[in-house]
This record gives structure tokens, C-alpha cells and sequence, in this order.
């Protein structure tokens, strides 16, 4: 790229942290062909910038706190305050991207609040790139690392902050890295490469191809009108819900909402839509490609409960189109399971928590933090994100266990089902299970015999099929471990 000014990308920044455990990558620009020498701790690299005008150069791990010097022949430019620690990448949707400013117990942690050895970023949320590079929004906040204090934290993620407080508590030592990369009310689709989804052909035909008969052929007129007739839309269901609720104020938003409808979600796409497949994975992830994590947390689900039979393998592709982009395949990715909420299609958010599980017992290097006693029936973004960020906290801190528990094996014996549940030693019960099975394509409660260690035994006939837990969008969880960390929802078909 002729005339490119030697230049960082722009998540290395002054302040920023980088792992201490870790070999890392350094990245910029130059000008294409132009060689580059890099310096940190006392080591130097040399590279030169490809056809584009990119470069990179990899570091061993180190400690400490350092500047980074870029060099060319005729230019220089540096990075100052570069710390060593643990370095998280915070990324999924609406409930990650919950700022700690809205949450209920802001003001009272303002109050008192002392600047922490910890940093954090939060990655623009460009949802387009224009072809002479100008980017949608326009008026976007630079991206920049900033210092975890009084003056910054109600603009961390409510459960990121949360979950660092638990991790200063256990390593009060131990400097700390946030990388945000979250946007609301998407779907894992937007997320993943063109490549990565359309390879597989069931993704391709679930968000792809609709993708294309909303977008292709239609005028800016077109556009305009669709968004005014989907403004309307939601209008009318609007007035319909609050005609329901005075008609029949006992009932709950959850049934108002299955007589009526839910409200008209998504908006309608365009070419720009940051709802579209692989949108953010080009204006967001990319632009992190070249900086190395320590571990991901991925809270995201909720904006594909319309697709949830295809979000075991949306989530599989994720995490593997992500670890080659980062160039690492033993990325540990720590999935959080979606909280309860009544006001979505009948089981949709139970399919996404059940693909939520099944991606985690077969993907390695992968982790469930079930959050699934938290939440609320009727309102999607819950005011309260302590309890969940504490247990991504401690489950990420590694001293506990790896996962918060899930059944990982079932055995019949003697007319009994054994269920051998992980990242557990000592179960026990908060209140009626909820448990149920599947008799000649019935499912019934079922009573739970007993429970000893981290076995619970449930009484069987021949003609059971298949067994549940908590199968709901809205549940309450009754099953917890030593650690009271909940078990997380299952369904089961037997003998498979």
C-alpha cells in the first residue's frame, strides 16, 4: 500500500496488556515492501510489511512493564506502558455488552471505588466499511486502553467488571487485560467468516441465502419503505400487547406474547445491516486478529433463538473459524450459559443452553459457566450482573473447577437411572427437582430416589426414552454442587 504511514493497529495502545504466559504477536502498517525492526524488553525483531502494507513480528512471553518501538528507515513510533498479565476477550451480545453504568449496584460501587492494577478496551462496534474506508456510525469513540478506575468503569461491561473483581480477589497481584468485543441483538452468524458459514450448507440455507433475497436487487427506496412498514409492525403489536394486558391483567407477558406474538424481530436487512451474516467478524473481529488472549468469554445466544436446532454447529463453527484466526487451536473459549427468560418461542432458549452443553462435552479445550439461576421471566436484560460475572470469575480463575457441573453420563441399574454429574463431589437439592421423562412419547414428572456424591438416582421403566432437567425457557434450577454452582439444564434420549 504505496504511502502508508508506519503505524500500530490499533488495539496496541499505550497501557495496554498483553500475556505474560504467552508468545504475542506485535502489528501495524507501513508503506508495502518498506522493512520494519520492532523492539520490546531488549529483544528486536525484523519484518517487512506485505503487498498490503501489514506486518507483524512475534515476541517470546515476558513480565514486567515495557515500551514497544517500531523502526523504519525513515520513521518511529512507540507504545509506552506495556503491562504483562492475563489478557481476556470478552465478546458475544446484548447481556455482555450491559454496561456496568446501568447496572443496579453502580452508584454504590462508584461511591467507593479505588483504581485497580487492570485495563480494558472496548473494540468500536463498526458496523460497516464503506469503500473509500469511512465506517458506519461515523462517531464512533476512539479505541484506546484505559486504566480500571472511578473515571472508566461504567463504561466496562457490567458482567467483564464483575468477573474482574472476583479474579482481583483471588490474584490481587495479578495485572489484568480486558479486550470488549460485544454488539446487541446479534446472532452468532455475524460473527463468523463468509468462508467458515458457507461452507457448511444447512448454515448457508439458514443465513446466507435469506440474507441475499432481503438485500439483492432492492433500491434505496425499497429499503426506506421496508423500515417504515417494520416501524409500523411493531406499532401494532405494540398497542395489540397493551390492549391484551388491560383486557386480562393477571396474565403474565409470556402468555400475552404467545396469543399475540412476540415483537417483530429483526429489523429489516440492508447491505449495511450489522445483522448481516459475517458482518462484525469483518468490521470488529478482524481488527483484533493479531492480538493474543489468555482465555475468550462467549455470552451470546439469545438472537438465535429463531435457528436454536442449528446453534450447536453455529457454535462450533465460531469456535474454530476464531482459533484460526488467532492462530491458536488450544484457545480456551469459556461458554456462558443462557440465564432464564419466559418470553421467547416454546423451548428455544431451553435448544440453545442444550447446544450450549453438547458443544462444550465435544469441543476441547472448551468450558461451561451455567448461569441459568439468574435471570428474569420478563425482561431480557437483567438490572443485576454480579451474580453471573462472580461465576465466570471463579470458574475462570481455574482454582475451582474447570466447568460449573453438567450430567456427563447416564446408567441403567436395577431399575434405576444413574446420573453421573461432572465438576461435582457433594450434590444436594434447593427444591423439587423438575425433573421429567419420556414415556411412550409422554413426558411426566419423574421423583428422584436419592442423591449421593455427585449421583443422582431417578426410578426407570423399559419404556422410558428420554430424560430431562429444567428444560424450559423459564426454570427454576433446584440440582447444585459443593460450590453451589448450579447443573446445568439437559435433555437426553437414552441409549444414544
Amino acid at each position: 500500500m504505496a504511502g502508508e504511514k508506519l503505524s500500530f493497529e490499533k488495539i496496541f495502545s499505550d497501557e495496554m496488556v498483553l500475556p505474560q504466559s504467552k508468545n504475542f504477536k506485535i502489528a501495524g502498517n507501513a508503506e508495502s515492501g518498506e522493512k520494519v525492526k520492532v523492539e520490546i524488553g531488549g529483544i528486536s525483531k525484523k519484518t517487512s510489511a506485505d503487498s498490503d502494507g501489514h506486518w507483524f513480528v512475534e515476541f517470546p512471553s515476558m513480565e514486567g512493564t515495557e515500551s514497544v518501538v517500531a523502526k523504519t528507515n525513515t520513521d518511529n513510533v512507540s507504545i509506552h506502558n506495556v503491562h504483562f498479565g492475563k489478557v481476556y476477550l470478552m465478546a458475544g451480545q446484548s447481556n455482555v455488552e450491559y454496561k456496568l453504568r446501568d447496572d443496579l449496584e453502580y452508584q454504590a460501587i462508584l461511591d467507593k471505588f479505588k483504581s485497580q492494577n487492570a485495563y480494558f478496551i472496548n473494540v468500536p462496534q463498526v458496523e460497516f466499511v464503506n469503500e473509500d474506508g469511512s465506517v458506519i456510525p461515523d462517531n464512533l469513540p476512539e479505541e484506546k486502553w484505559q486504566q480500571v478506575s472511578k473515571k472508566t468503569i461504567g463504561e466496562m461491561s457490567a458482567v467483564g467488571f464483575y468477573m474482574l473483581q472476583q479474579l482481583i480477589h483471588e490474584f490481587p497481584q495479578q495485572t489484568i487485560g480486558i479486550v470488549d468485543c460485544y454488539k446487541g441483538g446479534t446472532s452468532a452468524s455475524s460473527w463468523i467468516s463468509k468462508n467458515a458459514l458457507e461452507k457448511d450448507s444447512e448454515l448457508k440455507q439458514t443465513f446466507t441465502v435469506p440474507f441475499k433475497q432481503q438485500t439483492v436487487g432492492k433500491s434505496d427506496e425499497d429499503f426506506k419503505k421496508e423500515l417504515v412498514d417494520y416501524q409500523k409492525s411493531v406499532g401494532v403489536h405494540n398497542t395489540k400487547l397493551g390492549e391484551y394486558l388491560k383486557k386480562y391483567p393477571d396474565a403474565s407477558l409470556s402468555v400475552a406474547k404467545d396469543t399475540v406474538g412476540h415483537t417483530p424481530w429483526p429489523p429489516p436487512m440492508t447491505p449495511k445491516s450489522y445483522l448481516r451474516p459475517n458482518g462484525l467478524y469483518e468490521t470488529m473481529v478482524v481488527g483484533i486478529k493479531n492480538y493474543t488472549f489468555n482465555d475468550v468469554v462467549w455470552y451470546q445466544g439469545e438472537n438465535d433463538a429463531p435457528n436454536p436446532e442449528v446453534y450447536e454447529k453455529l457454535l462450533k463453527v465460531l469456535l474454530q473459524n476464531w482459533r484460526e484466526l488467532f492462530q491458536d487451536q488450544p484457545l480456551p473459549f469459556y461458554i456462558v450459559q443462557l440465564p432464564v427468560y419466559a418470553d421467547e418461542p416454546k423451548d428455544a432458549w431451553a435448544k440453545i443452553r442444550q447446544a450450549q452443553l453438547n458443544t462444550v462435552e465435544s469441543v476441547p479445550y472448551t468450558h461451561l459457566i451455567s448461569i441459568t439461576d439468574t435471570g428474569e421471566e420478563h425482561n431480557i436484560h437483567p438490572s443485576s450482573k454480579r451474580k453471573a460475572g462472580t461465576r465466570i470469575g471463579k470458574i475462570i480463575s481455574g482454582l475451582q473447577y474447570s466447568s460449573t457441573p453438567y450430567v456427563k453420563r447416564v446408567d441403567v441399574h436395577d431399575q434405576q437411572l444413574i446420573l453421573t454429574v461432572s465438576h461435582a463431589t457433594d450434590l444436594h437439592i434447593v427444591e423439587p427437582l423438575g425433573l421429567e421423562v419420556l414415556v411412550e412419547g409422554v413426558w411426566r414428572a419423574q421423583r428422584v430416589q436419592k442423591i449421593i456424591g455427585n449421583k443422582i438416582f431417578v426410578e426407570f421403566s423399559n419404556k422410558t426414552t428420554a430424560i430431562r432437567y429444567a428444560y424450559k425457557n423459564f426454570s427454576k434450577l433446584a440440582v447444585f454442587n459443593e460450590n453451589n454452582f448450579p447443573v446445568s439444564p439437559f435433555e437426553l434420549r437414552l441409549g444414544k
